[in-house]
C-alpha cells in the first residue's frame, strides 16, 4: 500500500447491509455512512455522492439487484468521482467476480478505493494483491454465513421451530432485550379467518364467493394494505401445512411443529384434498357465464376416441351448446340447462343417493391414512431426538443410522400423506345430498361456480346426435354417467 493524499478529491460513499435487523444487532447503513463521512472530512475529500443498499446481499446467491451500487458504478464510469469510500471490503462485494469488475473499472478510471481507513490504488501491484486477498476473504465469509444459515434452517425444520416469513394466522414473540425468537403463536384474528374459510369450503362454497365476501366485509387480506382477497389468496392460506401444526422445509413437510395448529389434521387434509383435486377448474370457472360450458362431452367425438366438450356458440336465432370441433352436435342452451338441472335434482333427492354417500364417507380411508401418518412421523421425530442427544461421550443414534432410517421413513410418510389428501366427494355434492327433498332450494342458493363444481363431482354428461329438426330432448339424446 502506498501513501495517498485525498485533499480536494471527489468522493463517493457506499454502504450496504445484508439484512434489515433490529437496532443494535448489526452495523447499520446509517452507522457506516457516518463513519465514511468522518473519514472523508478528516482526509480532506469532498463527498459528491452517497449510495446505500440496505437489506441487500452482495454474495453470488443474492436474489435482488443492488440499485444504488449499479448507480455508483455508472457514476465511476462517467468520471464523477476520484475515490470510493466504503466501511470495509465486504460492504461493496462478497464475490470475487464483483471485486474484479470494480477493480478493473477503478484501474481504468484512476479511482482510488478506501476502506478500514486505508487507501488503495488499483494501478499498484501490491494494492491489487491486498484488495484481492480481502475480496477472497469476504467471499469466504459469505459462504460460511450461508452454510450456517442452511444448517440452522435444516435443524430448525427438524426440530419444528419456525423460520422464514410469518405464516398468515400466526405471530411471533421475541425477547425484548436480545431480539431472539421465543415462539410462534396463533394470531386469533387471522386464525378465525382461516377457520371460517375452511368451514365454507367444507360446506361447498367456492373460493370466489369466499374472497368476494371477505373483501365486502373489509377483512384485511394477506400482504397488507393495498391487497385484495382473491381465489388464489384464499386457497393459499388454506393449503399451508402450518395450519395443521406441521413444519415445512424446501416445500416438504418434515414433521410436527412447535406451534399450535389452527385446523385439526383431518380437516386440513380434507381441505387440501378438495383444493388439490386436479379436476377442479375454479380459476377458469370464475370467468365462465354459462352453467354447462365445457362440461358435457360430444358423443360422436367420444365414439371416435377423442374427448371434446360442448361450449356456448351463437350459431342461430337462439344460443346453443355446440361441439366447435366437429359441429355434429348442438343443443339450445336454455333447453339443455333446464333438462340437466331437472335430472340432477331428481337424482340427488333420492334417499338411495344420500345413503351411498354416507357409506363412502364411512369407509375409514382417511382415518387409516392419518393414523399411519402420525405413527410414522412420531417414529421419525423420536429418531431425530436420539440423534441430537449426546450422552456419555456419544450420540444415542449415529448420523449414519438416522440417515438410513430417514431414507426408509420419508417415502412412507409422503405416501400416507398423499392418501390422506386424496380427493373426496366434493362438498357441493354432499350439500345437495344432505338437503334431500330440499335439494332444489339448496341448488338455488349456490352460485355458478358451486353448481358447476357439483356437476363435475356428480356426473359425466354426454350429448349425442339427434334427428334433424327435433325441438325437444328425445330419449337417448343426453346420457348421464353417475359417479355415485
Amino acid at each position: 500500500m502506498q501513501s495517498h493524499s485525498l485533499q480536494g478529491l471527489r468522493a463517493f460513499i457506499y454502504d450496504r447491509n445484508s439484512r434489515l435487523l433490529r437496532p443494535g444487532t448489526s452495523t447499520s447503513t446509517e452507522d457506516q455512512r457516518l463513519e465514511n463521512r468522518r473519514f472523508c472530512e478528516s482526509a480532506g475529500a469532498v463527498v459528491v455522492g452517497e449510495f446505500s443498499d440496505p437489506g441487500r446481499s452482495a454474495s453470488r446467491y443474492a436474489k435482488q439487484s443492488r440499485e444504488d451500487y449499479l448507480a455508483m458504478v455508472k457514476g465511476i464510469e462517467s468520471g464523477a468521482c476520484d475515490v470510493l469510500v466504503i466501511w470495509e471490503a465486504s460492504r461493496a462485494y462478497r464475490s470475487t467476480r464483483a471485486y474484479l469488475d470494480l477493480r478493473d473499472l477503478c484501474e481504468k478510471k484512476g479511482v482510488l478505493i478506501c476502506y478500514n481507513g486505508r487507501v488503495y490504488n488499483m494501478r499498484d501491484r501490491q494494492d491489487r494483491f491486498t484488495t484481492g486477498f480481502d475480496a477472497l476473504r469476504a467471499e469466504d465469509e459469505a459462504e460460511q454465513i450461508r452454510e450456517r444459515v442452511l444448517r440452522t434452517t435444516r435443524l430448525n425444520a427438524e426440530r419444528g421451530r419456525p423460520h422464514g416469513r410469518i405464516p398468515y394466522g400466526y405471530r411471533r414473540e421475541y425477547d425484548q432485550e436480545t431480539g431472539a425468537l421465543l415462539q410462534q403463536v396463533i394470531c386469533e384474528a387471522e386464525a378465525a379467518v382461516i377457520r371460517e374459510a375452511a368451514d365454507r369450503v367444507l360446506a361447498g362454497q367456492s373460493l370466489w364467493r369466499i374472497a368476494r365476501d371477505f373483501d365486502a366485509r373489509g377483512i384485511p387480506a394477506p400482504g397488507g394494505d393495498g391487497y385484495e382477497w382473491t381465489m388464489l389468496s384464499v386457497r393459499g392460506i388454506l393449503m399451508r401445512p402450518s395450519n395443521a401444526g406441521k413444519r415445512q422445509h424446501q416445500g416438504v413437510v418434515v414433521g410436527t411443529a412447535t406451534w399450535d395448529a389452527i385446523l385439526d389434521e383431518e380437516v386440513y387434509y380434507t381441505i387440501t384434498g378438495i383444493l388439490g383435486d386436479p379436476a377442479r377448474r375454479t380459476q377458469r370457472d370464475s370467468t365462465v357465464k354459462h352453467l354447462l360450458s365445457g362440461i358435457p362431452f360430444c358423443g360422436p367425438c367420444m365414439d371416435e376416441g377423442t374427448e371434446r366438450f360442448l361450449k356456448p356458440a351463437n350459431n342461430g336465432p337462439a344460443r346453443s351448446y355446440t361441439c366447435v370441433k366437429c359441429f355434429r352436435v348442438a343443443v339450445r342452451t336454455a333447453l339443455l340447462e333446464e333438462y340437466v338441472q331437472h335430472t340432477v335434482l331428481a337424482y340427488v333427492e333420492r334417499p338411495e343417493f344420500a345413503a351411498a354417500l354416507r357409506r363412502q364417507r364411512a369407509d375409514g380411508a382417511m382415518a387409516s391414512a392419518l393414523a399411519e401418518l402420525q405413527a410414522l412421523e412420531a417414529q421419525l421425530e423420536d429418531a431425530r431426538r436420539l440423534a441430537a442427544t449426546y450422552d456419555r461421550g456419544r450420540f444415542l443414534l449415529s448420523p449414519t443410522s438416522l440417515a438410513a432410517l430417514e431414507q426408509q421413513l420419508l417415502p412412507r410418510i409422503e405416501a400416507a400423506r398423499a392418501r390422506a389428501q386424496e380427493p373426496t366427494v366434493h362438498p357441493a355434492v354432499r350439500r345437495l345430498a344432505a338437503a334431500g327433498v330440499s335439494a332444489g332450494a339448496v341448488w338455488g342458493e349456490m352460485d355458478l361456480i358451486e353448481k358447476r363444481a357439483a356437476l363435475r363431482g356428480l356426473v359425466r354428461i354426454r350429448i349425442n346426435r339427434t334427428q334433424q329438426g327435433a325441438r325437444g330432448i328425445r330419449p337417448g339424446r343426453v346420457g348421464f354417467d353417475w359417479l355415485y
